[in-house]
């Protein structure tokens, strides 16, 4: 089974897209809805003592050492993995609306990151870091 490029993807989630969803405030408050369903879970889960928040510590190598962090069943993790699809449909078309793919949105930010990270400045405040 060959991987499927993020521009794969944008183009077969949008071709779902009903054409009165097709517009930048549709796509927004969508997202920020559907955001907002995957923290709701979360809490619940948190609330429940399915879930908890750690400290992220890395090794030598940077390579992330923690953890485990969630206690839930397979159907609950696939709920919450649902809402994941959902945020990245959004996100998807948000971007599509705004005329730009998920492959350069991708890269534009890893450019960022890079150069925050380089300038020691990637755990500050501000957008203009």
């Amino acid at each position: 089974m060959s991987k499927l490029t993020l521009n794969e993807y944008q183009d077969k989630a949008m071709s779902t897209c009903m054409p009165e969803s097709d517009n930048l405030f549709y796509m927004l408050a969508n997202l920020v809805g559907e955001v907002g369903e995957f923290a709701s879970k979360a809490g619940k889960h948190m609330r429940k003592g399915k879930l908890h928040i750690t400290t992220m510590q890395r090794d030598e190598e940077g390579k992330i050492l923690h953890t485990q962090m969630w206690k839930i069943s397979e159907e609950e993790r696939h709920l919450m993995l649902s809402e994941i699809g959902d945020i990245l449909w959004q996100t998807a078309g948000l971007a599509k609306v705004m005329g730009v793919t998920l492959e350069e949105v991708a890269e534009e930010n890893l450019k960022k990151l890079a150069s925050r990270q380089q300038r020691n400045v990637i755990a500050g405040d501000g957008d203009e870091r």
